[in-house]
């Protein structure tokens, strides 16, 4: 496990910078978007058939940084058996069988 992996704490406590970076790396392409209006966003960002993807797992706290990366690893499972991270097809954006994650009864998505 790499020394540079966020923790709950720098997750609560990031706030945005207009200056300053934002996007908080996790590794494996699995970031926390600090937006300015304050709400901080999951995302993944991935290549897939040569082109550079992206996929949003939620807003944080409501989604964990547990279950972010509980995700990150479904799709890294999807992407290396060869599907599209997303689901089906790579245009659809929408997984196959059960979602990546739910919450409350939803899934989020951008």
């Amino acid at each position: 496990m790499a020394s540079n992996r966020l923790t709950d704490v720098i997750c609560r406590s990031a706030k945005y910078d207009p200056d300053g970076s934002k996007k908080l790396f996790d590794g494996g392409g699995l970031f926390l978007e600090l937006m300015p209006t304050g709400s901080k966003k999951w995302r993944l960002k991935f290549r897939f058939n040569g082109k550079e993807n992206r996929m949003s797992f939620g807003d944080y706290p409501l989604v964990s940084l547990a279950e972010a990366r509980r995700s990150e690893e479904i799709t890294a499972r999807r992407y290396r058996s060869g599907s599209a991270p997303g689901g089906g097809s790579a245009s659809a954006g929408y997984p196959l069988g059960e979602p990546l994650l739910h919450h409350r009864g939803r899934m989020d998505r951008e």
